[in-house]
């Protein structure tokens, strides 16, 4: 009797070592698997955050090329004659602005003279005066240094930026590009999903 209760007392701890074995391997497992999934969770997050800092960089340094080009070309004796009016500016500033391109790019352009009329584009001007927009006379004015907005075509968001056009120190009129890259394809070269948000103020002045 003393030797079938000490068999049944050795099995009992045994199952009792086995089944705390058991137990102990699928607790590491399972912090394991939850440190694993941290750290994922981790590269997941800093991966996105970089793709969304490089997609920032990447529309900051777009919007900043072309703002200093234009800031360039409205210094042009040709763009700064076209606004004023003098002589024969105005064939001069046809033929100059005709094949102009932006970093190999032929975008739409348009010199605005002090008064507000439109001295040359070479697209439909009303897309941005039938606007109305509220910093055009700011721009024309040199009330503001330059502008940066945005518009709605389609479903799909383009880039308008305006400088002014000076002559000695005084105000002539604007520069206007309207830029054929929309945001979304902007975005889409910086980002592999669809889960950022990017928050943009207009217009950005």
């Amino acid at each position: 009797m003393k030797t079938k209760f000490t068999f049944t007392s050795n099995r009992a701890f045994y199952t009792f070592l086995g089944l705390t074995a058991i137990v102990s391997l699928l607790l590491s497992a399972l912090f394991v698997g939850l440190r694993a999934n941290v750290i994922v969770e981790d590269l997941v997050r800093e991966t996105n955050e970089t793709q969304a800092q490089l997609a920032v960089n990447n529309l900051t340094q777009y919007l900043e090329s072309r703002k200093q080009i234009l800031f360039d070309l409205s210094t042009h004796p040709i763009i700064v004659n076209g606004a004023m009016g003098t002589g024969l500016s105005a064939a001069k500033l046809r033929d100059f602005l005709r094949s102009f391109q932006i970093i190999g790019k032929e975008e739409k352009l348009m010199v605005i003279n002090i008064l507000g009329d439109v001295v040359y584009a070479n697209f439909d001007s009303h897309e941005v005066l039938n606007q109305e927009p509220k910093w055009l006379e700011k721009v024309i004015n040199a009330e503001v240094g330059n502008v940066i907005d945005l518009t709605t075509v389609t479903n799909e968001h383009f880039f308008t930026v305006a400088v002014p056009i000076y002559y000695n120190g005084f105000a002539e009129g604007a520069l206007i590009g309207e830029f054929s890259t929309s945001l979304e394809t902007l975005l889409a070269t910086s980002l592999e999903h669809q889960l950022h948000s990017i928050s943009l103020k207009r217009p950005v002045v």
